[in-house]
């Protein structure tokens, strides 16, 4: 994350620290149920599927990298 995010994340207090892991967790659940509905109901449209699994583990990706930030400070 870039210094001036780093920053930011240091002044967040634990409600706004619990309000954001609950977001990013709630979209990372949303994304796993549009790879299931798409590798279910579209396997003819594989593309499909992989563009939501990127998105899950950028999604992912950034979930870990907040709690490292946050917990790590």
């Amino acid at each position: 994350m870039k210094p001036a995010l780093d920053e930011k994340l240091i002044s967040l207090n634990q409600q706004e620290i619990d309000e954001i892991l609950t977001a990013l967790e709630t979209r990372i659940e949303k994304i796993e149920e549009q790879v299931r509905v798409c590798s279910t109901f579209y396997p003819e449209k594989p593309d499909l599927a992989k563009y939501w699994s990127r998105r899950l583990e950028a999604s992912q990706s950034v979930l870990e990298s907040f709690r490292q930030k946050v917990y790590g400070r």
